[in-house]
């Protein structure tokens, strides 16, 4: 025994077992390091900035932080990954999340702004810029072959730059925007199903009891008593996809929300709605938070447990939000 003990010692004080221990160390550290990097994501859209520059030119503000955006998918660290079929990148999915996320909201508001932002009646013919912004926005996100999502997405920037400079024409008929309320209830409208959606994806990171809905409304149907609730739980591998992409989604919302304040002021004031905005933006703002921890916390199912439940808080944020935009919808729709 004493044999094993002293040969054991000895390759353990060796050189090369040192210079090996040394190396994995460096590795481990590098690749903790390299995580900790590329997940970290990038700064709010400064949306202040593009309303200085708009001098009080009408959509400005918008056009300015929607091409940011999509900017910003191509600009940040290591560009667009969705759609990276290679290591490291195809093996960190929390980055191709957020980007996803942040895509739904940029697919959301080009097609408010191609649909009613741009068109001050419903016989105004849609603009070529706004339209083909929306097309390309809504093509395979995680296409690689032929014309990948990277070059869409360069496109659509350019599509609207253009519409950004031709609001800036003197021809009024060249580039328009619109602030009217109905325009705005039609974005509110697909913002407050996203939310919904978001909401529901969260609670089911934790587990969450759901009344099983499928035979409501159907006549002469029964729904046993064991089937009315149902267990809505996501998949362990799929917790921090989610999370990730509520997150892509959020920070697209803030910039757009911010963008829509001053570009919709004069109808947010006309309805007293004003400070709904405001406290939809500090949501948002709230809820993008820094993160301290590469791993997304998501406490216990059976209990409140030792860890945090990052998904049960950004739940509760996006909540709130929502209650926002609804009761925002509701002013509206008083006309």
């Amino acid at each position: 025994m004493n044999d094993v003990k002293d040969k054991l010692s000895d390759l353990l004080l060796t050189p090369a077992a040192w210079l090996g221990s040394l190396l994995s160390g460096f590795m481990a550290t590098l690749l903790f390091v390299g995580v900790v990097f590329f997940i970290q994501e990038p700064d709010n859209i400064d949306v202040a900035k593009h309303q200085r520059d708009s001098k009080g030119l009408l959509g400005y503000t918008t056009a300015a932080t929607v091409e940011d955006m999509l900017g910003t998918l191509l600009d940040k660290p290591f560009g667009y990954v969705s759609n990276d079929i290679l290591p490291p990148f195809i093996l960190l999915d929390d980055i191709p999340s957020w980007e996803q996320g942040v895509i739904v909201q940029l697919q959301n508001i080009t097609l408010a702004m191609q649909r009613d932002f741009s068109r001050p009646g419903n016989q105004t013919k849609e603009d070529p810029d706004l339209t083909a912004a929306k097309t390309l926005l809504n093509n395979d996100t995680k296409k690689w072959i032929a014309t990948d999502y990277q070059t869409k997405l360069s496109k659509a920037r350019a599509a609207m730059n253009s519409y950004k400079t031709r609001l800036q024409n003197d021809n009024p008929r060249d580039g328009q925007f619109t602030s009217k309320s109905t325009s705005l209830k039609f974005w509110l409208g697909l913002v407050d199903k996203n939310l919904g959606d978001l909401s529901t994806q969260l609670g089911a990171n934790r587990g969450q009891i759901q009344v099983n809905s499928n035979l409501a409304g159907e006549k002469g149907q029964v729904a046993w008593a064991e089937s009315y609730e149902v267990l809505a739980q996501t998949p362990w591998s799929e917790i921090d996809n989610v999370y990730w992409n509520a997150r892509g989604q959020t920070w697209a919302l803030l910039a757009a929300f911010m963008a829509i304040r001053t570009d919709f002021d004069v109808t947010l004031q006309d309805k007293s709605a004003t400070s709904i905005v405001d406290q939809v933006i500090r949501t948002l703002h709230y809820a993008l938070r820094p993160i301290d921890s590469p791993y997304v916390f998501n406490g216990s199912r059976q209990s409140y447990g030792f860890t945090p439940n990052y998904s049960s808080q950004l739940s509760s944020d996006i909540n709130a939000a929502n209650n926002g935009v609804r009761e925002l919808l509701n002013l509206l729709d008083k006309g």
